[in-house]
């Protein structure tokens, strides 16, 4: 008769990622996702990936001239105006030159988006740190060069590195700061859940009840939380 093995339970999403699950007594839980692809469980795998591969042209499009990527429909402020205005955008600049660290003027201190960089830089440091994981020969110079090797065939050795999480911190930063300065269509952020984590507008469904469930937490808002969150958020980028 064989000996009984013990099986390891499968190591769950470094990110905290959950589902909601239900208990053999039939009550509702979260439940963690399993890490399926490294350390990552597979919605943040795929999302990963889609960010990195959608970087390079993200940061094509960027444009610094003055009154490029200007949202028509932003609300307009008025302020004192500088004595010496600046000429081109500062926040473009700042992710384009490699003399800066890309804490141009939308990042004010402590602020979640603020990136210690410039793109390209930023991008082959974590081709250079995968390099050196793997011992491979040969190491990127470009973005497009350390998009393909983080991106390609050797992504899935990516989601086996310990640094994973803080790779995948900061290119979510990036390709939303690219986003963002593009003006490129995306759900608006509509605060933050009482566990720290960012909320998005939900997709419009006609005739079904907006709700909103944390990924993090579970937390769920529908009707009154959702105007309220949206109200808060609205004051917040009013300044």
């Amino acid at each position: 008769m064989g000996r009984a093995t013990m099986t390891e339970p499968t190591p769950a999403c470094v990110r905290g990622c959950t589902h909601s699950a239900l208990t053999d007594g039939g009550e509702e839980f979260r439940e963690r996702n399993a890490a399926t692809m490294g350390h990552l469980c597979a919605g943040c795998a795929k999302r990963l990936h889609k960010w990195i591969v959608g970087i390079p042209d993200l940061y094509a499009i960027l444009d610094p001239r003055k009154d490029a990527g200007k949202d028509p429909y932003a609300p307009t402020r008025r302020g004192k105006i500088s004595g010496s205005p600046a000429l081109v955008r500062l926040d473009v600049v700042a992710l384009q030159d490699r003399r800066t660290n890309a804490r141009a003027r939308f990042n004010e201190p402590g602020d979640e988006n603020m990136l210690g960089g410039d793109v390209p830089s930023l991008m082959l440091s974590w081709a250079e740190c995968l390099s050196d994981d793997l011992d491979l020969t040969g190491r990127p110079d470009s973005l497009a060069s350390a998009v393909a090797l983080l991106a390609g065939p050797w992504y899935p050795n990516l989601c086996y590195r310990p640094w994973v999480d803080e790779l995948y911190t900061e290119v979510e930063k990036i390709h939303r700061t690219l986003k963002g300065l593009n003006h490129v269509g995306g759900p608006r952020p509509l605060g933050t859940c009482e566990c720290g984590q960012r909320l998005y507008e939900p997709d419009p469904q006609p005739g079904r009840e907006q709700i909103i469930e944390c990924r993090n937490c579970g937390h769920r808002l529908d009707g009154l939380a959702l105007v309220r969150l949206a109200a808060a958020q609205k004051m917040r980028d009013a300044g």
